[in-house]
C-alpha cells in the first residue's frame, strides 16, 4: 500500500490499540488509574515550566480527586497519538515501516511506562515532540514544505514549553534539516532559511514561558531549574566514576549545604525569588564541575550515557514496587566470582529473571538500532532524514551527560523505535540476500 492509498482506518486502529495497551499497563502501575489515590498540589513541581503543569493542574480543577484517573486515561490517548507520529514518521522513510513501527510502537516500554504516572509530563512532551518530528521528516518530500515546517515549529514550541531538553535543538537541526531540503530545484539559501522557520516558529512560542516569568517573577528567563539540575544532578553524576543511575546523597546534601550559605549572603529579596537561588545553584555547580579533572569528566560523561541507554524501564518497576534490584558493581567476589554470584542472585529473583528477559531485548534493539542507522546513512535513498533524526537525538541526549537514568532516554525513544524497525528490515534484507546466494551456488 502507497503512502497515499493508506485509510484513515488504519490510523484510528493504530490509535485505538495503543490507547487501550497504555491504558492497560498504566491500570498496573500504583501511579495509574488508582481512584484511591490522592492527587493534589503535592503532585505538581511548581519549579517546572507551565505547560509541564498544566494537564495534572487542570485534571485536578476539572475533576477533583478522580483527576489522577482521567490523567491516565489522556495520557494513554497522547501515547496513541506518539505511536501514530512515530508510524507516519517511519512511512515516509519506508513505505512498508508503518505497521512495523506502529506495533513496536505501542508496546516500546520506557514510553508505555510513563502514561500512568500522574506527575509526569513526558506523555504530553512526547505526543507534539513526535508530531513536530514527523512534519519535518513530511516537509523533506514535500515540493512546499513552508506549512508542514510551520506547523512542526508550533508543536516543537509547545513540547519547548514542557521540558527545556529542546535549548539545543536548533544547533542540531537547523544544518540537518538544511541539508534534507537542498535539492536540485532549492540552493542551500533557500534550504537554511526553510531550516530556521521551525525554529522561529519554536521560540516565538515558548517565549510564552519568558514572557510568565517577566511578569511573575521580574525575570526574563525559561525557568528557574536550570540552576538546581546543574549542581544537584549534573555535577554529582560527573563526579562520579562512570556517571550515575543514583546520586550520591551525601554529595547532593553538600552541595545544598554550599548553596544555602551563598543564598544566605544574598538580600533578604533574592533569598525568596527561585531564580536568584538557581543563578547562586547554577554558578557553584559549574565552578565544581570545572575543578573535576578533564579525565574523570571524560569517562563520567561516557559512562552516564552508556547506563542511559543500557538500562532497562524494569528498573523503575522494580523500585515503584520497593524492590531492590540486583547490581553488578555491587555483588560480592572478583571477576568470573562475581559474574557467578550476580548470575546466581538473578535466577534466584523473580524480579530479576524478568529484568533479564527485558535486558537482553534492549541490548538486542540496540543491536539493530546501530544496524539500522549504518544502513539508513548508507542508502541515499534515507540518508537525510536519518542523518536528520540522529542530529535531534543528538541535541537531546546532550543536555542529560553524565546522568543514566532512563527518565532523560524518553525524549530520543521515537527515533530509537524508527531505527530499530530500520535495523530489523536491514537484517531481513541481508539474510534474504545471503540465502539467494547459497542457492546460487549450490545450482
Amino acid at each position: 500500500m502507497s503512502t497515499g492509498e493508506r485509510s484513515w482506518k488504519s490510523y484510528v486502529v493504530v490509535v485505538a490499540s495503543s490507547t487501550a495497551i497504555a491504558l492497560a499497563v498504566a491500570s498496573l502501575t500504583e501511579s495509574g488509574v488508582d481512584a484511591g489515590e490522592a492527587f493534589g498540589p503535592e503532585h505538581l513541581n511548581f519549579n517546572a515550566t507551565v505547560g509541564a503543569r498544566f494537564l495534572p493542574w487542570l485534571m485536578q480543577a476539572l475533576f477533583g480527586q478522580d483527576g489522577a484517573i482521567v490523567v491516565s486515561v489522556v495520557q494513554a490517548v497522547m501515547m496513541g497519538l506518539t505511536v501514530l507520529a512515530i508510524a507516519l514518521m517511519a512511512q515516509v522513510i519506508n513505505r512498508d515501516w508503518f505497521w512495523p513501527s506502529a506495533v513496536l510502537g505501542a508496546l516500546w516500554p520506557n514510553m508505555v511506562w510513563r502514561v500512568g504516572m500522574v506527575s509526569s509530563s513526558e506523555p504530553s512532551f512526547l505526543v507534539f515532540l513526535a508530531w513536530a518530528l514527523c512534519a519535518c521528516v513530511w516537509a523533506m518530500k514535500s515540493e512546499h514544505p513552508a506549512r508542514l515546517l510551520v506547523r512542526a515549529g508550533l508543536a516543537f514550541g509547545v513540547a519547548f514549553l514542557i521540558r527545556s531538553v529542546l535549548l539545543l535543538l536548533p544547533f542540531f537541526i537547523i544544518p540537518a534539516l538544511a541539508y534534507a531540503l537542498k535539492s536540485k530545484r532549492r540552493n542551500w539559501v533557500q534550504a537554511v532559511g526553510l531550516a530556521i522557520l521551525p525554529i522561529v516558529v519554536m521560540w516565538i512560542v515558548g517565549s510564552v514561558e519568558f514572557v510568565r516569568n517577566r511578569i511573575e517573577y521580574g525575570h526574563f528567563a525559561y525557568a528557574p531549574q536550570g540552576g538546581f539540575v546543574m549542581a544537584l544532578w549534573t555535577y554529582p553524576c560527573l563526579s562520579q566514576r562512570f556517571g550515575c543511575g543514583d546520586r550520591d546523597q551525601e554529595l547532593v546534601a553538600e552541595v545544598n549545604r554550599l548553596a544555602g550559605e551563598r543564598v544566605s549572603q544574598l538580600p533578604q529579596e533574592d533569598r525568596e525569588d527561585r531564580f536568584e537561588i538557581s543563578r547562586v545553584y547554577g554558578r557553584l555547580g559549574t565552578e565544581l564541575i570545572m575543578a573535576l579533572p578533564i579525565d574523570r569528566l571524560v569517562v563520567s560523561a561516557l559512562g552516564g550515557f552508556a547506563k542511559l541507554m543500557g538500562h532497562t524501564v524494569w528498573l523503575d518497576v522494580m523500585r515503584s514496587e520497593d524492590v531492590e534490584p540486583v547490581y553488578f558493581s555491587r555483588t560480592p567476589g572478583e571477576g568470573v566470582e562475581r559474574l557467578s554470584n550476580f548470575l546466581g542472585a538473578v535466577v534466584a529473583s523473580p524480579w530479576m529473571a524478568v529484568w533479564l528477559i527485558f535486558q537482553l531485548g534492549l541490548l538486542a534493539s540496540r543491536g539493530l538500532q546501530v544496524f539500522g542507522l549504518i544502513g539508513g546513512i548508507s542508502d541515499p535513498a534515507t540518508r537525510r532524514k536519518m542523518i536528520f533524526l540522529v542530529a535531534a537525538a543528538v541535541s537531546m541526549i546532550l543536555p542529560a551527560v553524565g546522568a543514566g537514568t532512563i527518565r532523560y532516554r524518553v525524549p530520543i525513544e521515537p527515533i530509537l523505535v524508527v531505527l530499530t524497525v530500520a535495523g530489523w528490515t536491514a537484517l531481513v534484507r541481508l539474510a534474504a540476500a545471503s540465502a539467494t546466494r547459497r542457492t546460487k551456488a549450490a545450482r
